[in-house]
């Protein structure tokens, strides 16, 4: 993981408006920032969680997404551009 790839998990996981902090985080907006987050107990338990997942089935970086069943490492938009139109395609 890179340094801040946690700090940044926990920004949105504490954030009232979750998909906002998504989009910036995901667009880059924070990367020379200070991030400001909770330090809410429920937020850690949630984030040793999901390492605890992402270990037991193999990821190793972030971001690390399924889409429509299929592994994206890394932010490739294009790729999950193409898993989405497709899946749309089949419907």
């Amino acid at each position: 993981m890179h340094p801040k790839a946690e700090d940044k998990a926990r920004y949105i996981l504490c954030s009232k408006d979750k998909q906002k902090a998504y989009e910036e985080v995901m667009s880059g907006e924070l990367d020379n920032k200070e991030i400001a987050v909770c330090s809410d107990e429920t937020v850690q338990t949630l984030l040793d969680e999901h390492k605890k997942a992402a270990r037991t089935v193999g990821v190793q970086g972030t971001p690390t997404l399924v889409v429509n069943g299929a592994l994206v490492a890394g932010a490739n938009f294009a790729q999950i551009d193409r898993l989405l139109n497709s899946h749309e395609e089949t419907k």
